[in-house]
């Protein structure tokens, strides 16, 4: 399942603490992993000469990535030539797992080609970019990760965000900040898909009703705490509804487009 929620927590927490320094290194070329596979097939295309750190549980990962529908080679997801990387918590539930899985013990600066078999647990998908995947197609990724960061320590990160020091958080300083780097969050496609996911996040963790959070509020809410899976289920299936009334007004809109002016009058 995506992780709409802890996704926007990590990516805030390393904007807020400046912690951002990508490196534009392009991925090399490197032989094919062959044809169509039934197992997850993981390639090193480059190493760096010292592994100075390698990835472990609850790491932040900057990652630049490109995947593409293998059989096809339609790229569905892409931040190569953008400035910032794209961040997941390794093992935090944001990742496929066949893919974290194929990513072990991975350094920092090494890039790695991973296929993924298409059919078991996932489900046909529409990516950010529109392009819709199959869930039996078989994908294909190259990997770079720029740095591991360590796991943010959330009070910290409450006092951060706490910039008016009220002692409590709104809907309003999240997109404050989320605003200005919307590219680095890999499932979010717009500022409106933010809001949607941060308001929902506060309406379930919202105890006393202010249309705030307090500290514990928020050390309980999906942005922060996995105790409550059904809080991710809520936040995705808020998500999925917003989607598909987009998709609805935009198809609308289309087919008045292309109406005819003799039918209009």
């Amino acid at each position: 399942m995506e992780r709409f929620s802890f996704c926007i927590l990590f990516v805030l927490t390393m904007m807020l603490l400046g912690a951002l320094f990508p490196v534009s290194t392009e991925a090399e070329d490197s032989p094919e992993l062959g044809e169509d596979i039934k197992e997850v097939k993981m390639e090193v295309v480059r190493k760096p000469k010292f592994c100075l750190r390698k990835a472990k549980t609850g790491d932040l990962l900057l990652l630049k990535m490109e995947g593409k529908i293998f059989s096809t080679g339609e790229i569905f997801d892409t931040n190569m030539k953008e400035k910032q990387p794209y961040i997941f918590q390794y093992r935090g539930g944001q990742l496929d797992p066949e893919m974290e899985n194929a990513m072990t013990d991975m350094c920092a600066g090494e890039i790695r080609k991973i296929r993924i078999p298409g059919g078991g647990d996932r489900q046909t998908f529409t990516a950010k970019t529109g392009v819709q995947v199959s869930a039996n197609s078989t994908l294909e990724f190259v990997v770079e990760l720029q740095d591991i960061q360590d796991s943010p320590d959330h009070v910290m990160v409450f006092n951060l965000l706490n910039n008016d020091k009220s002692g409590t958080l709104s809907v309003a300083q999240f997109m404050a900040i989320a605003a200005q780097g919307l590219e680095m969050f890999p499932l979010i496609s717009t500022l409106e898909e933010m809001e949607v996911v941060i308001v929902e996040a506060f309406r379930l963790a919202d105890k006393d009703g202010d249309g705030r959070l307090d500290l514990e509020e928020y050390l309980d809410s999906p942005l922060v705490s996995k105790e409550n899976p059904e809080h991710e289920e809520a936040i995705q299936k808020r998500m999925n509804e917003y989607r598909e009334k987009e998709a609805e007004k935009a198809e609308e809109a289309k087919k008045a487009k292309s109406k005819p002016k003799n039918e209009e009058l």
